[in-house]
């Protein structure tokens, strides 16, 4: 997780808020405390200080924040990832926006050492109203639909049958190109878009501790979800989804008629690479969210990040949709020989659905041990 060990103690920091007496107004003041929107708090502000407007002034100088462009104390970067710091009463915190977004517990709200893992917690129907949980559960079926053709395509009957091309009721297509088509459409599609309202709603939390009661769905950013990378992540998704659904759209169209290498390349070639390219920013953005690091969600530098469900979702997601990626280059720049075929279905989609799967499956698992990290 994001570093944070290292923090001064605040000192009088209560002198930064002010005091109480003064008709409830953090300042001393006798007018009410501003809004949230009115004050343009950030989401880490409105988790680790509830009671007040916004962090105080002193917190968030000394506040360490990370994101893009620039890691930096007490200033906030232009998307926000992480935050570390001390709190209001001297303890040390660490925000973690995955975790916000996830509606699990952050680092600092870990009391002891962690539970062990409940690997069947995330099926009871508990979690099902999470946004989150249906993000990972999607993205599993799209995943468990896209290695399976990717293994059928690695056999001649289906990855190269004859004759050329073998038509849309054929045995290769409906091993191949309609369950992608299935998975792009009807999965993949509606799972990014649920995680864009997810990213919308990530102070889903903190308005139901407030109010008492489960909050409206907000269904348009505000200021503080266009300064987080968290919402940008989900929109390269989306994005990158369509690209996909081009891609597979047209591997479908040309199992029905010839086409040329340019259609081909241009469409279910470019497809795949863009998509996958896509997948990537929004998977390193997804790992900086995570982490606070742009490259500890990539490499695995210490044993205990394979013992973090998150840590293993985002790393999934980023290697997998780099498989894919790879496999539109290949479409787009390589004589596809039959072992050419073989070796970049092999990586860029058998193994990059593996990895896809097993970031969808830590998704859901991640639901059901909201103190795990």
């Amino acid at each position: 997780m994001a570093a944070g060990s290292d923090e001064p103690k605040v000192k009088d920091v209560e002198a930064g808020m002010g005091s109480s007496s003064g008709g409830g107004s953090p300042n001393g003041s006798s007018h009410p405390p501003p809004r949230r929107e009115q004050s343009r708090a950030h989401f880490w502000e409105e988790d680790v200080f509830p009671q007040l407007p916004e962090a105080p002034d002193q917190c968030k100088r000394m506040a360490k924040f990370h994101g893009l462009p620039l890691h930096c104390t007490g200033h906030k970067p232009l998307l926000l990832a992480t935050v570390s710091g001390v709190d209001a009463a001297g303890k040390k915190f660490v925000w973690v926006a995955r975790r916000a977004r996830k509606r699990v517990m952050q680092p600092y709200e870990m009391i002891g050492p962690q539970p062990a893992i409940d690997w069947f917690g995330s099926l009871s129907w508990k979690h099902w109203s999470k946004p989150g949980w249906w993000v990972g559960f999607l993205f599993a079926v799209g995943s468990t639909l896209f290695l399976i053709t990717g293994i059928a395509r690695l056999t001649k009957p289906v990855g190269a049958p004859e004759p050329w091309p073998p038509g849309v009721t054929s045995l290769a297509a409906g091993l191949s190109a309609w369950p992608e088509v299935i998975a792009c459409y009807v999965v993949f599609f509606p799972a990014c878009l649920i995680q864009v309202i997810e990213c919308t709603n990530l102070d889903y939390t903190a308005r139901q501790k407030k109010l008492g009661r489960p909050p409206p769905l907000r269904l348009w950013p505000t200021w503080a979800h266009l300064h987080t990378v968290s919402w940008w992540a989900a929109l390269l998704q989306v994005v990158g989804i369509l690209m996909f659904m081009m891609g597979v759209t047209g591997d479908l169209m040309a199992m029905s008629k010839p086409v040329s290498d340019p259609v081909f390349k241009w469409t279910t070639g470019w497809g795949f690479f863009f998509g996958g390219f896509l997948f990537t920013m929004a998977s390193l953005l997804a790992c900086m969210e995570e982490t606070g690091s742009w490259w500890k969600g990539v490499v695995c530098t210490r044993v205990q990040d394979l013992r973090s469900i998150s840590w293993v979702a985002v790393f999934s997601a980023f290697h997998g949709s780099v498989g894919f990626m790879v496999l539109g280059i290949g479409f787009m720049f390589v004589h596809m020989t039959w072992a050419n075929w073989v070796g970049f279905m092999a990586y860029g989609q058998v193994l990059a659905s593996i990895l896809f799967l097993t970031s969808g499956l830590a998704g859901m698992l991640e639901q059901g041990n909201p103190c795990h990290l």
